[in-house]
């Protein structure tokens, strides 16, 4: 380019799931953090655009169950009307529900 003429350089990056721009420097010095770089030509001077690998999205952690406070507790009382049944010694019991025994005396 002749000195005096205004140059916009653009970096683009071919694969942006591994490369992320960074910024462009000048004899090692940050000139511009902005993909697309416009300056006036007034030396000789080596623009370099400068990339970096993108960090591989790291695994997400599984939430950590909070301790709910008390009156957020569930609390089960009873049959809910939806228990399965259970077979027990030929009687069908529900889930929850309380059984009692009773015993003939004997004399």
């Amino acid at each position: 380019y002749k000195e005096g003429t205004e140059v916009t350089a653009t970096a683009k990056v071919k694969d942006e799931s591994k490369y992320e721009f960074v910024n462009w420097t000048v004899d090692g010095k940050e000139v511009s953090d902005k993909a697309e770089y416009a300056f006036k030509v007034d030396r000789d001077v080596t623009l370099k655009a400068n990339f970096e690998k993108v960090a591989a999205d790291p695994k997400p952690e599984t939430p950590k169950p909070e301790d709910p406070k008390d009156e957020d507790k569930a609390i089960q009382t009873g049959d809910n009307g939806v228990s399965p049944i259970i077979p027990l010694a030929g009687l069908a019991l529900a889930a929850g529900a309380a059984v009692t025994v009773l015993r003939k005396k004997e004399d």
